[in-house]
Formats: C-alpha cells, structure tokens, sequence
C-alpha cells in the first residue's frame, strides 16, 4: 500500500500530526520544531519521525529536498499564533511573520495538499 509523505512544521508536541501519525495511510517523513524539549517530547509521542529541532529559517531548499525522497503529498502545520490571537496583546513581534516561512516551504516542497491551522485574527490583523 501506497502511503501519504507528509511533512509536520511547526510540530509542537505532535498534535496536528498524532491522527496521521496513527493512520496506515500515512507516513510522516520529517518534523521541524524550534523548542529543543518541545521537539524531544514529540520524539516521544511520535517515536519514529525524524525531527529537525532548529529555526525553520534554517531550513533551506537544499535540505529539504534532502529528506524529500518521495514526493510529499501533505504539509501540516501552525504557525505561532499569539501575534494575531484576539485573546492576546495582538502585537506585531518575532513570531508574527513566521507564517511566511510556511508558505516559503509550501513553494519549495510543492506539496499536493496543505492544512494551515491557525487563528481567525490572522485575517483580521493590520487590516488582513
């Protein structure tokens, strides 16, 4: 059986991914968390995908095509969202722009579906 590749950015603790994770259709081929014991406890709860524990920054074209050896079907992820949380102080901070490096590996892996999962004050934040 052929199996969904699937890339988790932005992967927490692995609770976006835990559902594919667990489904025999798909295989979650990399991971990518800045928080070093953020990343560890994903290791934890998803034991055999490989994590990437830096900046997402760092993430450059050459290696993700490294760990690209099948095509990718599916990109998950959700960008920080506290910048742009109607519950938060909605400020413009370091965190607020990283959405943008979702979408900068969206046009380098050039997945066939994407899930972004975020916050609705993301649309509504300087004006949209």
């Amino acid at each position: 059986m052929n199996k969904y590749k699937v890339i988790d950015l932005f992967s927490g603790i692995g609770g976006l991914s835990y559902g594919f994770y667990h489904d025999p259709s798909f295989e979650i081929v990399m991971a990518n968390e800045y928080d070093k014991e953020i990343a560890k406890a994903y290791t934890l709860n998803l034991k055999d995908v490989f994590m990437i524990n830096d900046d997402i920054k760092n993430l450059t074209t050459d290696l993700l095509k490294r760990y690209q050896k099948d095509r990718i079907d599916l990109i998950i992820g959700g960008p920080p969202c506290q910048s742009y949380s109607t519950l938060g102080k909605r400020e413009m901070d370091d965190r607020a722009i990283l959405f943008e490096e979702y979408f900068r590996i969206l046009n380098i892996i050039r997945p066939k579906m994407f899930i972004f999962e975020n916050v609705s004050g993301l649309l509504s934040m300087q004006k949209g």
